[in-house]
């Protein structure tokens, strides 16, 4: 490694290598007694045994190079750290080989180090003669080699590694543990006569460092990693710890000595520890470069605090330890009160390496907070990802624990749970909401009743409403609050949560939000919306469809969810004294309230003035999407502004129930620097427009009812270029943002030709394009997409239109009536994988053709999502149109997930969907089987309804008689040696005739052989009455009776609730099969059922005995031909409902273990009993 090619060099960064090595230099090999005196006569030595005994040393080979040879091991060690040292970086990378490799080279000179202090401290002790072994160890090399070393580590590794550690440099705590454990390692050897300042101020730095920053383990564990991967850098310290303790606990009383007789190096060296514990600088110096005045440090004067040293400037009976002497008539629980509480600036106790700073100890963040969900930003950006902290403790109370985080103006708050019952307190529901809903509603405000009355019970049953007696008649919105029952808790007394709803007149929209508790204080967070589209934040969970006020919509998240008390966590920071205490909002939070392209982008803090100031998070250098929320306006950096405009009155509930507008202003500012706001005088302060409250017929709204048809209005932003002091003033439309179809619209004012002047909406996207305002050219459009109305319509000064249609909504089909016949598109805009398939462009724009007869698809991606749009609403014809115009070999990831899509669409059964999968197979059959265009149908299945309905098939998608001839031979029977059904024999039959008659003589005729299949014999169910049971009970299906003995009663949770569970069920009973005799979904299931002893329900009006009908008739025709007690029973039970709910109706009784033996081997088993005692 040392005279070798200097790369092999870098392979000791493994622990395998560096095994090797360590055990090659530090194992002992075999000792030599004493009466060995065998020389070597003889070269070479072919006895094995002798020469690994001419070969064996007295104290081990280690001791005898350092004897024989110091001078060529340490060159070779020496050699080793120079280039090792040669590859440095700056700093300690955890991806780089040169980190490690240091490392080990630097621990392995000092344990070489040791050796040779041993060694040449037994060979110079005055009056004690010399080891065996190092007889003719010669004391002035070993002292020149040991300089040598010490040298190179003093020189070159020591400042080097100081460097790694600079705080303005490394922000990794970790990497600084490892660090500052290497510096106090390369000071093992030290003895006191060596002591000098610099040992003394490392060795006090790094301990401190490491007993605030680093957690110790209990576990004893290997601290090196045996990797090749320099990705995965060895663990920890990688020094064990023991011997870190070992170190500390040896130097200890030399460097409380050494500072009793060198106060002024004692002094520098305790101003070192504060800085370096407090990140404010390093060993050294400040980072900020100032010059303050030393302090004296001096050991306070009390024989139990030796060691515990306090500056000057402390208080005078701290420093001489007078404050320990018991006072008159105090007691010993008052002494060690008044003791352990004195309050102490900064003190540095030697004994046990801890540093206090405000009469609180330093310590590492707990872990729980470390990962917590609300601390993460911080840990991100501050702390630049670090795994451990170093904090203060400023106070400890009952339920809030308060720490500072070292050197970074931050302060974390843990709050524990609040477990007052806020039902039971005053004031929890704001006194104001006094007027009950909907009883004494005005006549004006109906509307409210009309949205909410009846899907109140529906979304939060059981819960009663409030709203205050301000006149809602032409308001835009109303809010309501009530409260919903938890579930029970056990014993904590949390029995509601209060609710908030807020109701939109038009178009209708339901948003449900929980108040909960955070931090003693108590926000809203967004729980459920009717519309997502119309919402300002996308509620998370699997969007569905719901209809509010007669409009169907996809809603989004559960209304009737509560809350539990659970602990909080607040972060404050005080950057500087202009900016004040700032408090963090998690986001979710402001869920709801701000749109939540804004609420992502921002990270929001709220001053004391309770103004929020939202700082844009920086973007991630692998974040390619990181530009797209703001829009074209912003270049560099934004800032919001919330100025909150609270209501009349004082609000002392104690429970946030104050009312507030807010103006939220967008500052573009030159930099992301959050201590200071360096404005960018080059583009304007913009206000955010709120759509959502516009009033229903103003311009805002109309123009957010046109925008949402683009994407949800959680997307939109609608921003305003006036100067806007209060919430309600009136203002100018000026720019248009969509941030996540990456489109934005600028307003202008044009001149006219006629001298009139109007305002438009002018695409910063597409040059020359504004949004068309008449009626008659979305009408006309309209006419051209028939069902599609998400889309706007732009035009260009000449009047051309173009129809503009976002992409990156994933389209779904839904039955609005439950039949094939009524479809409504619902499209989700939030998928995240189909938005990262469509790439920059995310809209499609379709040129109007100038015959106005057609729309012009310019790219296949465009093609291909209308026609998928076509075929969603049903309009086959166009589908039929444009399949040929949708076929390629190679298909990118935006067009191959629209291809997709045409798989969800296998289920329509109308014949020209039939037509046109069809034409769509027979044009893609020339890509291969292995194209991506290949269908996800079966063209067996198709073709074969497709000559069923033909007779249905619009003359527009029928086939022509190449394109059946073609499908024909694609239609391949599923399973082996199965023929073609006679339909399909018939009609390539009849299509082989019609393709031949033109080759026919005039006057000739072709006929066609058909085939009839024999009709299949259904059994009917209605054939005739069963009265087995009435006539003669004892004509029963099994004699044994098993399956009523092995039946088991569904549990009530898994069936009468609805939900998931119940619909596992009765699909499992349909896949499984129901037959009289079968034990799990036999007679017994089928019994219980009609006569309602288990109560299965899919929706709360479910009727169980209807359930109960269907799978009787579900059971096959072996089991209801034969006439049986037990058929007999059901078929009259099922079809009399008022017999089977008779109070006297007798119950299927379950028998224990021993029970149902018994009773089958007696005729007495629980099927047996029922059915005597229904004949009876």
């Amino acid at each position: 490694f040392a005279n070798g090619d200097p790369g092999r060099l870098v392979a000791l960064k493994t622990k395998s290598l560096q095994l090797i090595v360590d055990a090659s230099l530090f194992e002992p090999g075999m000792w030599k007694p004493s009466d060995f005196f065998e020389q070597v006569a003889e070269i070479p030595v072919v006895d094995e045994g002798k020469l690994q005994q001419l070969l064996s040393t007295p104290l081990g080979t280690l001791f005898n190079e350092i004897a024989k040879s110091p001078d060529v091991l340490v060159s070779c060690i020496i050699k080793m750290l120079d280039r090792a040292v040669d590859m440095d970086v700056g700093k300690y990378v955890e991806t780089s080989s040169s980190g490690p490799l240091i490392l080990y080279a630097s621990r392995l000179a000092v344990r070489v180090e040791g050796f040779f202090k041993y060694a040449l401290k037994k060979c110079t002790t005055p009056g004690e003669p010399r080891p065996r072994g190092l007889e003719f160890l010669e004391t002035w090399k070993v002292e020149k080699a040991m300089n040598d070393l010490r040298r190179t580590l003093d020189h070159r590794v020591i400042p080097m590694l100081e460097y790694w550690i600079d705080p303005v440099r490394c922000k990794n705590v970790d990497a600084s543990n490892l660090v500052h454990a290497h510096l106090i390692y390369l000071f093992k050897n030290y003895t006191y006569e060596e002591f000098d300042y610099r040992s003394i101020s490392v060795l006090l730095t790094s301990q401190v460092y490491l007993s605030i920053n680093h957690r110790f383990s209990n576990k004893a564990y290997d601290d090196l990693a045996d990797s090749s991967d320099p990705s995965k850098p060895p663990p920890s310290i990688q020094i064990a710890q023991s011997e870190i303790f070992d170190i500390i606990q040896g130097k200890r009383y030399h460097i409380l000595r050494y500072m009793k007789n060198n106060p002024e190096d004692a002094d520098a060296a305790m101003e070192a520890v504060v800085r370096v514990a407090t990140a404010t600088g390093t060993r050294t110096e400040r980072t900020d470069g100032k010059e303050l005045k030393r302090r004296r440090w001096k050991s306070i004067g009390h024989p139990t605090c030796y060691g515990r040293f306090v500056p000057d400037t402390e208080d005078e009976k701290l420093r001489d330890g007078s404050y320990r002497k018991p006072k008159p008539g105090e007691s010993f629980e008052e002494w060690m009160l008044r003791v352990t509480t004195k309050e102490v600036g900064s003190e540095v106790n030697v004994q046990i390496s801890e540093f206090t700073l405000q009469n609180h100890k330093m310590m590492l963040l707990d872990p729980s907070i470390m990962r917590h969900k609300d601390f993460q930003h911080t840990r991100k950006t501050v702390l630049a990802g670090a795994s451990d902290v170093a904090c203060a403790e400023v106070v400890h109370t009952t339920n809030r624990y308060h720490w500072r985080l070292v050197g970074q103006r931050y302060d974390v708050m843990s709050w524990a749970p609040d477990k007052r019952n806020y039902h039971d307190v005053k004031g929890a529901l704001n006194h104001d909401y006094s007027r009950k809903f909907p009883n004494k509603l005005r006549p004006g405000e109906t509307w409210i009743a009309e949205v909410l009355v009846e899907k109140l019970p529906l979304i939060l049953p059981g819960v009663t409403l409030y709203m205050s007696p301000n006149d809602h008649s032409n308001a835009p919105f109303a809010h309501l609050m009530g409260w919903i029952e938890n579930p029970t808790q056990g014993d904590i007394p949390f029995t509601h949560t209060l609710k908030e709803v807020v109701v939109s007149y038009n178009p209708p929209v339901v948003t449900v939000f929980n108040v909960k508790e955070y931090g003693r204080r108590h926000l809203r967070t967004l729980e459920y919306t009717s519309n997502m589209s119309l919402c300002l934040h996308e509620v998370s969970g699997e969007p569905y469809p719901d209809r509010v006020g007669g409009v169907l919509a996809m809603s989004g998240g559960i209304p009737m969810t509560t809350v539990a008390p659970e602990p909080s966590l607040l972060i404050t920071r005080a950057l500087n004294s202009e900016m004040g205490t700032q408090t963090l909002i998690p986001s979710r939070f402001m869920a709801g309230l701000l749109p939540a392209c804004l609420v992502d982008r921002y990270i929001f803090w709220q001053s004391e003035n309770d103004d929020i100031i939202g700082y844009e998070i920086p973007k991630d250098g692998g974040d390619e999407d990181a530009a797209d929320v703001i829009g074209a306006d912003t270049v560099s950096s934004t800032r919001l502004k919330i100025v909150l405009s609270k209501h009349a009155g004082v609000d002392n509930s104690g429970f946030c129930n104050t009312a507030a507008d807010a103006v939220v202003r967008r500052i573009a500012v030159v930099d992301l620097d959050e201590e200071s706001e360096n404005a960018d005088e080059n583009r304007p302060i913009l206000t955010l427009l709120n759509v959502v409250a516009a009033p229903a017929g103003s311009l805002l709204k109309q123009i957010g009812m046109l925008l949402s048809r683009l994407d949800n209005l959680s997307q939109v932003l609608v921003w305003s270029e006036s100067e806007v002091s209060d919430a309600n003033q009136s203002c100018a439309i000026d720019l248009i943002e969509l941030p996540r179809v990456n489109l934005s619209f600028r307003a202008k004012r044009v001149e006219k030709i006629d001298g009139t002047s109007e305002h438009r909406l002018y695409s910063n996207d597409n040059d020359g394009l504004y949004i068309a305002t008449s009626a008659k050219a979305r009408e006309f459009v309209g006419q051209l997409l028939g069902s599609i109305d998400h889309f706007i319509v732009l035009q260009n000064e000449d009047n051309d239109l173009f129809v503009l249609v976002p992409g990156c909504a994933l389209p779904r089909r839904l039955h609005v009536d439950g039949s094939h016949l009524s479809v409504q598109v619902l499209l989700d805009r939030r998928n995240k994988e189909w938005i990262d398939n469509m790439g920059e462009i995310r809209c499609y724009l379709y040129p109007v053709h100038s015959s106005k007869s057609f729309l012009i698809t310019p790219s296949l991606a465009s093609s291909m999502y209308l026609m998928v749009m076509y075929f969603i609403t049903g309009a086959y014809q166009e589908v039929y149109k444009m399949v040929e115009s949708c076929v390629s070999e190679d298909l990118t990831s935006e067009e191959a997930q629209i291809f997709n899509q045409l798989e969800f669409l296998g289920n329509d059964n109308h014949p020209d969907a039939h037509a046109c999968r069809l034409k769509l197979s027979a044009v893609t059959v020339g890509l291969g089987n292995s194209s991506a265009m290949k269908c996800p149908w079966s063209v067996f299945e198709e073709m074969r309804e497709y000559v069923k309905k033909y007779d249905f098939v619009s003359s527009a998608c029928r086939l022509t008689t190449e394109e059946e001839m073609l499908l024909l031979q694609m239609s391949i029977p599923p399973g082996v040696g199965h023929r073609l059904p006679a339909e399909l024999v018939n009609r390539n039959a009849y299509v082989s005739a019609v393709t031949n008659i033109g080759t026919l003589p005039v006057g000739k005729t072709l006929s066609v052989k058909v085939g009839i299949d024999k009709p299949p014999v259904i059994d009917n169910f209605d054939s005739g009455a069963d009265t087995s049971i009435l006539d003669n009970p004892k004509n029963c299906m099994i004699s044994s009776k098993l399956f009523g003995a092995a039946y088991s009663r569904p549990e009530e949770e898994q069936v009468a609730f609805g939900g998931l569970r119940a619909l596992e069920f009765i699909n499992s009973a349909i896949d499984h099969g129901v037959e009289v005799t079968s034990a799990r979904y036999g007679f017994p299931l089928m019994y219980d059922l009609l006569v309602g002893t288990v109560a299965f329900k899919l929706h709360p009006n479910d009727r169980t005995h209807n359930w109960g009908r269907m799978l009787v008739r579900l059971v096959p025709s072996s089991d209801f031909k034969r006439k049986s007690a037990e058929m007999s029973s059901l078929r009259i039970l099922s079809e009399n409902p008022t017999v089977a709910q008779h109070p006297h109706i007798p119950k299927f009784q379950i028998d224990s273990a021993v029970s149902k033996f018994k009773g089958m081997f007696q005729g007495k088993d629980a099927v047996s009993r029922v059915l005597s005692e229904l004949h009876t």
